[in-house]
Protein backbone atom coordinates (compact mmCIF):
# COMPACT_ATOMS: atom_id res chain seq x y z
CA UNK A 1 0.00 0.00 0.00
CA UNK A 2 1.28 3.72 -0.73
CA UNK A 3 0.81 6.56 1.49
CA UNK A 4 1.47 9.63 0.13
CA UNK A 5 0.52 11.81 3.04
CA UNK A 6 0.88 11.39 6.52
CA UNK A 7 -2.03 12.61 7.43
CA UNK A 8 -4.45 9.31 7.79
CA UNK A 9 -1.69 8.10 10.42
CA UNK A 10 -1.43 10.16 13.39
CA UNK A 11 -4.36 8.67 15.33
CA UNK A 12 -3.32 6.31 17.72
CA UNK A 13 -0.11 6.30 19.69
CA UNK A 14 3.08 8.21 18.38
CA UNK A 15 5.51 7.22 16.20
CA UNK A 16 9.25 6.51 18.36
CA UNK A 17 11.32 6.70 15.21
CA UNK A 18 10.58 8.66 11.80
CA UNK A 19 13.01 7.07 9.26
CA UNK A 20 14.00 9.16 6.46
CA UNK A 21 15.23 7.39 3.78
CA UNK A 22 15.18 9.99 0.89
CA UNK A 23 17.42 12.15 -1.43
CA UNK A 24 18.77 14.97 0.16
CA UNK A 25 17.95 17.73 -1.99
CA UNK A 26 17.05 20.98 1.00
CA UNK A 27 16.84 23.06 -2.04
CA UNK A 28 13.46 21.64 -3.30
CA UNK A 29 10.22 22.52 -1.83
CA UNK A 30 8.39 21.08 0.29
CA UNK A 31 11.30 20.37 2.80
CA UNK A 32 11.77 17.18 3.95
CA UNK A 33 11.16 18.96 7.59
CA UNK A 34 8.15 19.93 6.06
CA UNK A 35 7.08 16.66 5.23
CA UNK A 36 7.49 15.31 8.21
CA UNK A 37 6.86 17.64 10.77
CA UNK A 38 3.10 16.60 11.17
CA UNK A 39 4.15 12.97 12.70
CA UNK A 40 6.56 14.59 14.87
CA UNK A 41 5.74 14.26 18.76
CA UNK A 42 8.07 17.37 20.49
CA UNK A 43 9.75 15.64 22.72
CA UNK A 44 9.29 11.88 21.80
CA UNK A 45 9.98 11.15 18.54
CA UNK A 46 13.88 10.42 16.87
CA UNK A 47 14.28 11.01 13.61
CA UNK A 48 16.81 9.03 11.51
CA UNK A 49 18.43 10.53 8.44
CA UNK A 50 19.71 7.88 6.37
CA UNK A 51 20.87 9.99 3.65
CA UNK A 52 24.54 11.38 2.31
CA UNK A 53 26.08 14.72 3.21
CA UNK A 54 27.42 16.91 5.78
CA UNK A 55 25.10 19.21 8.37
CA UNK A 56 22.11 17.45 7.44
CA UNK A 57 21.01 17.60 10.53
CA UNK A 58 21.07 21.13 11.37
CA UNK A 59 17.55 22.59 9.75
CA UNK A 60 16.33 19.64 11.94
CA UNK A 61 17.62 20.40 15.32
CA UNK A 62 16.28 23.67 14.12
CA UNK A 63 12.58 22.81 13.69
CA UNK A 64 12.44 19.92 16.41
CA UNK A 65 14.88 21.21 19.19
CA UNK A 66 13.55 18.61 21.61
CA UNK A 67 14.03 15.68 19.10
CA UNK A 68 16.86 13.24 18.78
CA UNK A 69 18.36 13.46 15.48
CA UNK A 70 20.42 10.55 14.14
CA UNK A 71 22.61 9.88 11.39
CA UNK A 72 22.42 7.09 9.01
CA UNK A 73 25.52 6.22 6.66
CA UNK A 74 24.47 2.98 4.22
CA UNK A 75 26.54 1.06 2.46
CA UNK A 76 24.98 -0.53 0.08
CA UNK A 77 24.78 -1.66 -4.01
CA UNK A 78 21.06 -1.33 -4.84
CA UNK A 79 19.35 -0.01 -8.06
CA UNK A 80 15.68 0.90 -8.77
CA UNK A 81 16.20 -1.51 -12.07
CA UNK A 82 12.73 -0.58 -12.78
CA UNK A 83 9.84 1.26 -11.27
CA UNK A 84 9.44 -0.46 -7.56
CA UNK A 85 11.60 -2.94 -8.97
CA UNK A 86 15.36 -2.48 -6.69
CA UNK A 87 17.88 -5.15 -7.12
CA UNK A 88 20.29 -5.00 -4.12
CA UNK A 89 24.14 -6.54 -4.89
CA UNK A 90 25.60 -6.58 -1.83
CA UNK A 91 24.75 -6.87 2.02
CA UNK A 92 23.25 -3.90 4.11
CA UNK A 93 25.97 -2.18 5.96
CA UNK A 94 24.38 0.72 8.26
CA UNK A 95 26.25 3.16 10.65
CA UNK A 96 24.27 4.95 12.93
CA UNK A 97 24.70 7.35 15.83
CA UNK A 98 23.16 10.81 17.15
CA UNK A 99 23.86 13.98 16.42
CA UNK A 100 24.72 16.43 18.90
CA UNK A 101 21.53 18.49 19.56
CA UNK A 102 22.39 20.66 22.17
CA UNK A 103 19.40 20.88 23.20
CA UNK A 104 19.52 17.30 25.02
CA UNK A 105 21.37 15.17 27.09
CA UNK A 106 24.01 12.95 25.80
CA UNK A 107 22.48 9.99 27.10
CA UNK A 108 19.26 10.31 26.16
CA UNK A 109 20.33 10.60 22.60
CA UNK A 110 22.99 7.67 22.71
CA UNK A 111 20.01 6.04 23.85
CA UNK A 112 18.01 6.53 21.17
CA UNK A 113 20.40 5.81 18.82
CA UNK A 114 21.34 1.97 20.35
CA UNK A 115 17.91 1.48 20.79
CA UNK A 116 17.34 1.71 17.17
CA UNK A 117 21.20 -0.09 16.30
CA UNK A 118 18.66 -3.27 18.12
CA UNK A 119 15.52 -2.53 15.71
CA UNK A 120 16.85 -2.55 12.97
CA UNK A 121 19.28 -5.89 13.30
CA UNK A 122 16.27 -7.62 14.45
CA UNK A 123 15.74 -9.29 11.32
CA UNK A 124 19.03 -10.52 11.18
CA UNK A 125 20.15 -9.82 7.50
CA UNK A 126 21.38 -6.70 8.24
CA UNK A 127 24.39 -5.63 9.44
CA UNK A 128 23.72 -2.39 11.89
CA UNK A 129 26.72 -1.46 13.91
CA UNK A 130 26.38 1.44 16.58
CA UNK A 131 29.14 4.26 15.30
CA UNK A 132 29.25 7.34 17.88
CA UNK A 133 31.40 9.57 16.25
CA UNK A 134 29.15 10.46 13.37
CA UNK A 135 30.75 13.31 11.72
CA UNK A 136 34.61 11.33 11.38
CA UNK A 137 31.97 8.70 9.44
CA UNK A 138 30.28 11.46 7.58
CA UNK A 139 33.54 12.68 6.40
CA UNK A 140 35.08 9.34 5.17
CA UNK A 141 32.43 8.68 3.05
CA UNK A 142 32.48 12.34 1.38
CA UNK A 143 35.69 11.35 0.29
CA UNK A 144 33.77 9.13 -2.58
CA UNK A 145 30.76 11.37 -2.61
CA UNK A 146 32.17 14.91 -3.22
CA UNK A 147 34.62 13.31 -6.56
CA UNK A 148 33.56 10.25 -8.19
CA UNK A 149 29.48 10.90 -7.79
CA UNK A 150 29.44 14.40 -9.41
CA UNK A 151 32.74 13.70 -11.62
CA UNK A 152 30.96 10.36 -13.29
CA UNK A 153 27.56 12.25 -13.30
CA UNK A 154 29.10 15.54 -15.00
CA UNK A 155 30.81 13.98 -17.42
CA UNK A 156 28.08 11.12 -18.31
CA UNK A 157 30.77 8.72 -17.42
CA UNK A 158 30.59 5.86 -15.19
CA UNK A 159 33.62 4.79 -12.50
CA UNK A 160 35.40 2.36 -14.56
CA UNK A 161 35.05 4.09 -17.90
CA UNK A 162 35.96 7.57 -15.75
CA UNK A 163 39.55 5.44 -14.98
CA UNK A 164 39.92 4.26 -18.18
CA UNK A 165 40.14 7.65 -19.53
CA UNK A 166 44.28 8.01 -18.44
CA UNK A 167 43.97 11.57 -17.19
CA UNK A 168 40.37 12.41 -15.01
CA UNK A 169 41.52 10.19 -12.07
CA UNK A 170 44.90 12.50 -11.64
CA UNK A 171 43.51 15.58 -12.53
CA UNK A 172 39.94 15.66 -11.01
CA UNK A 173 39.08 12.93 -8.93
CA UNK A 174 42.01 12.27 -6.38
CA UNK A 175 42.58 16.78 -6.61
CA UNK A 176 38.63 16.36 -5.09
CA UNK A 177 39.18 14.25 -2.13
CA UNK A 178 42.80 15.86 -1.32
CA UNK A 179 40.46 18.76 -0.91
CA UNK A 180 38.06 16.77 1.01
CA UNK A 181 40.81 15.84 3.35
CA UNK A 182 41.74 19.27 4.14
CA UNK A 183 38.72 20.62 4.87
CA UNK A 184 37.79 17.68 7.44
CA UNK A 185 41.41 18.31 9.08
CA UNK A 186 40.42 21.70 9.49
CA UNK A 187 37.22 20.54 11.19
CA UNK A 188 38.76 18.13 13.20
CA UNK A 189 38.81 15.31 11.80
CA UNK A 190 41.63 14.05 10.08
CA UNK A 191 41.39 11.20 7.92
CA UNK A 192 44.03 9.32 6.72
CA UNK A 193 45.78 9.87 3.59
CA UNK A 194 45.17 6.04 2.68
CA UNK A 195 41.50 6.56 2.24
CA UNK A 196 41.73 8.07 -0.84
CA UNK A 197 43.40 4.80 -2.60
CA UNK A 198 41.22 2.58 -0.53
CA UNK A 199 38.45 4.59 -2.20
CA UNK A 200 39.57 4.44 -5.52
CA UNK A 201 40.81 0.50 -5.24
CA UNK A 202 36.50 -0.04 -3.80
CA UNK A 203 35.61 0.86 -7.41
CA UNK A 204 37.24 -1.50 -9.34
CA UNK A 205 38.10 -0.27 -13.27
CA UNK A 206 35.60 -3.38 -14.75
CA UNK A 207 32.89 -3.23 -12.44
CA UNK A 208 31.71 -0.10 -14.12
CA UNK A 209 29.73 1.34 -11.28
CA UNK A 210 27.62 3.99 -11.81
CA UNK A 211 27.42 6.43 -8.88
CA UNK A 212 23.68 7.24 -7.52
CA UNK A 213 24.66 11.37 -9.22
CA UNK A 214 24.85 10.23 -13.01
CA UNK A 215 21.82 7.74 -11.90
CA UNK A 216 19.66 10.43 -10.88
CA UNK A 217 21.24 12.72 -13.48
CA UNK A 218 20.14 10.26 -16.36
CA UNK A 219 16.62 10.25 -15.11
CA UNK A 220 16.07 13.59 -14.94
CA UNK A 221 16.33 13.38 -10.92
CA UNK A 222 17.15 16.35 -9.36
CA UNK A 223 20.99 16.04 -7.66
CA UNK A 224 21.88 16.19 -3.97
CA UNK A 225 24.51 18.12 -4.30
CA UNK A 226 24.54 20.96 -1.45
CA UNK A 227 25.53 18.52 1.27
CA UNK A 228 27.94 16.60 -0.59
CA UNK A 229 29.96 18.79 -2.30
CA UNK A 230 28.39 22.80 -1.42
CA UNK A 231 28.68 22.27 2.33
CA UNK A 232 32.25 20.91 1.85
CA UNK A 233 33.00 24.00 -0.20
CA UNK A 234 31.55 26.53 2.84
CA UNK A 235 33.08 24.76 5.60
CA UNK A 236 36.82 24.94 3.66
CA UNK A 237 35.53 29.09 3.05
CA UNK A 238 34.49 29.98 6.64
CA UNK A 239 38.14 28.12 7.33
CA UNK A 240 40.21 29.23 5.03
CA UNK A 241 40.69 26.33 3.04
CA UNK A 242 41.09 26.37 -0.57
CA UNK A 243 38.46 23.93 -3.03
CA UNK A 244 38.90 25.08 -6.33
CA UNK A 245 38.14 21.64 -7.92
CA UNK A 246 35.38 21.46 -5.26
CA UNK A 247 34.21 24.90 -5.66
CA UNK A 248 34.00 24.07 -9.99
CA UNK A 249 31.97 20.68 -9.53
CA UNK A 250 29.77 22.38 -7.24
CA UNK A 251 29.22 25.10 -9.23
CA UNK A 252 28.49 23.26 -12.21
CA UNK A 253 26.12 21.11 -10.32
CA UNK A 254 24.00 24.49 -8.97
CA UNK A 255 24.30 24.73 -13.38
CA UNK A 256 22.84 21.57 -13.64
CA UNK A 257 19.95 21.44 -10.94
CA UNK A 258 19.11 24.90 -12.55
CA UNK A 259 18.21 23.13 -15.51
CA UNK A 260 16.25 20.07 -14.04
CA UNK A 261 14.33 22.65 -12.23
CA UNK A 262 13.15 24.67 -15.22
CA UNK A 263 12.17 21.03 -17.24
CA UNK A 264 9.74 20.57 -13.57
CA UNK A 265 9.01 24.03 -13.84
CA UNK A 266 7.69 23.14 -17.87
CA UNK A 267 10.31 26.06 -18.91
Amino acid sequence: MAIFTIGGLLKGRPFDYIVCCTKNIPDIIPTLCDIIAPAVTPGHTAIVLIQNGLNIERPFIHRFPNNVIISGISRIDAHEVAPGVIEQKQNDLLHIGAFNNPSLHLKVQEAAAKRFVEIYSMGGKTTCLYQPDVDFDRWSKLVYNASFNPICALARLNTGELQRTGRVVDTLVIPAMKEVLAVAEKAGHALPESIINDTIRSNPINDNITPSMQIDLEKGNFIEHENIIGEVVREGHERGVATPVLSTLYELCCAVQWKLKGKRNGK
